[in-house]
């Protein structure tokens, strides 16, 4: 009975002892039966034969083992995808877009030191005259004016203070412009929107602007399309536009489009405009670059150096000769050039000659060449405007 009774309390007090409170075998010490594993105390022992005794052994896993003795790693970190813009008037897939914006790129590094050059140039004293002085337009277009004097300047240091006149009354503009020059007040009543002429001058409506009889999205507005148009109409007076019958010097896609160009530059160095983002143009400059409008008129530049533009093309010369001399500038990485070729034609040599002078390439052979690049931006499905 005593026996049994201290049998009871010897099971019992085992049950209540925790695993952990038992002590390991020993390292080395005997085993009776090989392979039998015990773990205490998350130690695991493994019964093993060594040298003709069973001893227990410490086992090591290779998962601990590998975990101990390999450095430690940071996860590595996955790289974001760059991000893909599809703007209103630019390449509408992302393959296009993609391949556009490489041009672009290097664009903006044009914008730079081209701003960069100008910081060193005198400074403009440009007039913006208006029979609304106090209108917003007016004054935004004052800095617009300014900043594209002085990025022009860093190409031709002389290059004027230009004399604007943005006008709500035709009465206005007749008195204060059509006896300075009456060829640009021709024109402004002709074709309307903004036109530059005589040097160093340029006409634009603000009516027109205002009420342009499209609804401005949420990419433009008034002032982004006048300031756009503005520095246009400045560029346009480096270029031999300046002179009565300069327009008729130039191929449309040449002359127009290297205006464009001129303004996204501008445009990319103004922190309220572009900001450093050649591609604002895309959100502004909305004549249409696509192939089912532009083909032709494309297929036309390369039989002969047209001048003609508006409707007579389409409008494509605006926003199509924009791409084109878009590929120039890149390629090159430089606008100056663009310039050197009007101011050749300016001198008395051809277009074709000019071109190739300070292009390197024969406009027929470069029309073919930035096709295929076109074709690359998917321009057959770029908007219709």
């Amino acid at each position: 009975m005593r026996r049994s009774l201290i049998s009871l309390l010897i099971v019992g007090l085992l049950s209540i002892i925790s695993p952990t409170s038992l002590a390991a075998p020993k390292a080395n010490g005997a085993c009776s039966k090989v392979g039998a594993k015990t773990k205490i105390a998350g130690l695991e022992y493994k019964c093993q034969k060594i040298k003709g005794k069973l001893l227990w052994k410490k086992q090591t896993t290779q998962s601990s083992a590998s975990a101990s003795s390999a450095p430690q790693s940071e996860t590595p970190k996955s790289t974001p995808a760059p991000v893909v813009k599809i703007r209103p008037n630019g390449p509408q897939t992302f393959a296009g877009q993609i391949e556009l914006d490489k041009t672009y790129k290097i664009l903006n590094e044009v914008s730079q030191e081209l701003y960069s050059r100008s910081l060193k140039v005198a400074k403009s004293q440009s007039m913006v005259l208006s029979d609304e002085p106090n209108n917003r337009l007016v004054i935004s277009t004052q800095k617009v004016v300014d900043r594209t004097v002085e990025m022009m300047r860093a190409i031709k240091p002389d290059f004027p203070d230009n004399k604007v006149y943005l006008f709500r009354e035709i009465a206005w503009l007749e008195a204060n412009l059509k006896p300075v020059c009456p060829n640009l007040f021709s024109n402004q009543i002709q074709f309307g929107w903004a036109n530059a002429g005589c040097g160093n001058l340029w006409s634009g409506s603000l009516t027109k602007y205002e009420s342009p009889g499209f609804t401005y999205d949420a990419y433009w507005s008034a002032e982004k399309l006048l300031a756009f148009s503005g520095s246009h109409e400045s560029v346009h007076l480096i270029q031999v536009l300046s002179d009565a019958d300069g327009a008729f010097k130039i191929p449309a896609w040449y002359r127009e489009g290297s205006a464009n160009v001129g303004a996204g530059l501008v445009m990319a160095s103004m922190p309220q405009y572009g900001n450093g983002d050649y591609g604002w143009a895309d959100d502004i400059s909305r004549n249409s670059w696509a192939k089912p409008r532009c083909g032709a008129p494309f297929e036309q530049w390369k039989l002969k150096n047209d001048a003609a533009g508006h409707e007579a093309m389409k409008n494509c010369e605006y926003d199509l000769g924009r791409r084109l001399v878009e590929y120039i500038v890149a390629k090159e990485k430089t606008f100056d050039n663009v310039y050197k070729v009007n101011q050749e034609v300016r001198a008395g040599m051809g277009f074709d000659e000019a071109f190739l002078k300070h292009h390197g390439i024969t406009r027929v052979d470069f029309l073919n060449e930035v096709e295929r690049w076109l074709e690359k931006l998917e321009w057959d499905k770029a908007v219709t405007y």
